[in-house]
């Protein structure tokens, strides 16, 4: 099967400026014929504000163990204030950057069926885009990694990509 992504891509206007803004995913479910087998869209699932819309939904897949399925990993950006990183921090540098919500969804290759998503560290903990999760070698198993959007409490969760 071959899967094909993308994101719907429209012009908003921030504090009288134009800007990129990203919206809904569309997903194309291919067989090895080349035949479109289906087709999934998602909308943001979490709250977001306008100005959240400048950063692409980042989207992974990983294949399960069985290759029966495939796991689609969709990154929800959320806008924030701070330092994006250590260098940043280091130099004084305040910036509008993104963190992330990281969300699942389990593609049925052989039923092209779309799974509820699935929030591995919950709607309260995000993630940094540079190192969303750490994966044991040879393993279908990763932990995430987030903290609290105060910054005050760090989260880490196990999934396995069965």
């Amino acid at each position: 099967d071959l899967i094909v992504t993308g994101q719907k891509k429209v012009i908003i206007t921030l504090d009288g400026t134009s800007h990129w803004a990203y919206e809904d995913i569309t997903c194309f479910h291919f067989d090895k014929s080349g035949n479109l087998k289906a087709e999934y869209c998602i909308e943001p699932a979490l709250p977001t504000q306008k100005n959240d819309k400048i950063f692409e939904m980042v989207q992974e897949f990983v294949l399960s163990e069985d290759k029966n399925s495939v796991h689609w990993i969709v990154y929800e950006p959320e806008g924030r204030t701070g330092y994006a990183n250590y260098s940043d921090f280091y130099n004084g540098r305040e910036t509008y950057y993104a963190g992330y919500v990281p969300e699942i969804f389990k593609i049925d290759l052989n039923n092209a069926k779309l799974s509820d998503p699935t929030l591995p560290l919950g709607e309260e903990y995000l993630i940094y885009g540079q190192m969303p999760y750490i994966r044991k070698e040879n393993s279908s198993e990763v932990i995430f990694i987030g903290h609290t959007r105060k910054d005050d409490s760090l989260g880490l969760t196990r999934y396995e990509f069965k």
